[in-house]
C-alpha cells in the first residue's frame, strides 16, 4: 500500500531544492532556451526512474552493504560534479572574452550520469521511498514517476521565469553568470563533499 500524502511530504523538498540538476538545467536554458531544460529533465528522469527501479528490485541495497563499492560510486559522483563544474565554468569565461560558440549544453546522458552517481539520490530512495512504498517494484516506479513530475514541472516554471526575466532586463551577458556562477556552485558542491563539509 502506497502512502502518497507522506511521500509527496517527503518527496517535495527534495524536487524543489536547488542542486546540481537544477543548475544545469537554468545553465542550459541560458544558452539555448528553454528547450535546454529538457535535456536535464529527460536525464534526470531517467537517473531517478534508475534509482527506484533498483531499490524497488532489491539490487541497490547490495550495493550499499559494499562499503568499498558505495566509496567509489561516490567518489565517481564528486569528481563527475567537478568536471561538469569547471565545464560550466570555463564556457562562462571564455564568453566573457566573446567566444559564445564555446558555449555547450548539457546532455541527457551526462545528466542522467549525474543523477546515477549522486549517492544522496540512492540514499533517499534506498531509506526515506521505502517507508512509503512498500514493496512492490511497482510502487517504487508511481513513485519515482511522480518525482520526476514534480521536479520537471518545477524545472520548466524556473525556467520560463528566468526567460522572461532574462528578455524583460535584456540582460546579454546572463549566460556567462549563470555558467560563472553555476559553475562555481558546481566546484563548491564537489569540494564539499569530497572534504564531507556538508554531511
Amino acid at each position: 500500500m502506497i502512502d502518497l500524502k507522506g511521500f509527496i511530504l517527503a518527496m517535495i523538498p527534495v524536487a524543489l531544492s536547488p542542486g546540481a540538476s537544477f543548475t544545469l538545467a537554468i545553465s542550459n536554458v541560458s544558452v539555448t532556451g528553454l528547450r535546454g531544460a529538457f535535456k536535464v529533465i529527460a536525464g534526470t528522469g531517467l537517473g531517478i526512474i534508475v534509482h527506484g527501479a533498483l531499490v524497488g528490485l532489491g539490487i541497490s541495497s547490495l550495493l550499499v552493504e559494499n562499503m568499498a563499492l558505495l566509496s567509489v560510486l561516490k567518489i565517481a559522483g564528486i569528481a563527475f560534479l567537478f568536471y561538469l563544474g569547471i565545464r560550466l565554468l570555463v564556457s562562462g569565461l571564455k564568453a566573457h572574452v566573446g567566444t559564445f560558440e564555446s558555449l555547450k549544453e548539457v546532455g541527457v546522458k551526462e545528466a542522467f550520469l549525474l543523477n546515477i552517481f549522486n549517492v544522496k539520490a540512492l540514499l533517499f530512495y534506498l531509506t526515506i521511498v521505502p517507508i512509503f512504498a512498500g514493496i512492490d517494484v511497482t510502487n517504487y516506479l508511481y513513485l519515482s514517476s511522480l518525482h520526476i513530475l514534480t521536479m520537471a514541472v518545477w524545472t520548466i516554471i524556473c525556467s520560463f521565469l528566468f526567460i522572461v526575466a532574462q528578455e524583460r532586463f535584456s540582460f546579454s551577458k546572463s549566460s556567462m553568470v549563470v555558467n560563472v556562477v553555476g559553475g562555481l556552485c558546481l566546484v563548491y558542491l564537489s569540494c564539499a563533499s569530497a572534504f564531507g563539509l556538508n554531511n
